[in-house]
C-alpha cells in the first residue's frame, strides 16, 4: 500500500512547533505504550472526531532510528517505536498519522494531521499544552485544518 508524504515543508515547521512538546516526556516501556495507544483509541475523543475502531500494533521499533506510523506485511496498522520515542507525545503523533490516514488515505503532516494532533493533545494533555502548540503552529506557520476538535 503507497503512502505519499504531501506537506515535506509543513511536516519541517510542524516538528519545530512541536519541540517543547517532546522533550517533557518521561521514557515508557513498550507494555506502557501499548496500554496508552488502547487507551487513546478507546476515548470519546478518538470515537467521536474519528469514528477509529481498528487495532494498531506496537512495535519495538528494533533498528529504527525514528518513531514511524505504517502497515506491516499484512496490511495491520502498526507504530515503530524506538526505546527514546517511548513517551506520550511521541505515541500521539504517531497515533494521529493512522487517525488521519484513516479518513484521508494518506499519511501527511497537513493540516489534517495537525488538527488531530492539537486535539489529541487537548484530549490526553488539556488546554495549557494545546494552545501552547497551536500558538507555536501559528509562529511557525504550521497549517491547521478549520474545526479543531
Amino acid at each position: 500500500m503507497s503512502r505519499s508524504i504531501k506537506y515535506p515543508a509543513e511536516a519541517e515547521r510542524f516538528y519545530n512547533a512541536e519541540d517543547p512538546l517532546k522533550s517533557e516526556d518521561a521514557e515508557m516501556t513498550l507494555e506502557e505504550c501499548r496500554k496508552y495507544i488502547k487507551d487513546i483509541l478507546a476515548s470519546d475523543f478518538v470515537f467521536t472526531s474519528f469514528s477509529f475502531n481498528e487495532e494498531i500494533v506496537v512495535g519495538d521499533g528494533r533498528g529504527r532510528l525514528e518513531a514511524r506510523a505504517g502497515f506491516d506485511d499484512d496490511d495491520r496498522r502498526v507504530i515503530q517505536l524506538p526505546r527514546w520515542a517511548r513517551s506520550k507525545y511521541t505515541i500521539i503523533h504517531e497515533v494521529a498519522h493512522h487517525l488521519v490516514d484513516h479518513q484521508c488515505d494518506h499519511f501527511a503532516h497537513g493540516p489534517d494531521f495537525v488538527r488531530a494532533v492539537l486535539g489529541l493533545v487537548r484530549a490526553e494533555f488539556g488546554f495549557t499544552k494545546y494552545f501552547l502548540l497551536r500558538i507555536r503552529c501559528l509562529f511557525y506557520r504550521v497549517p491547521v485544518a478549520r474545526h479543531e476538535a
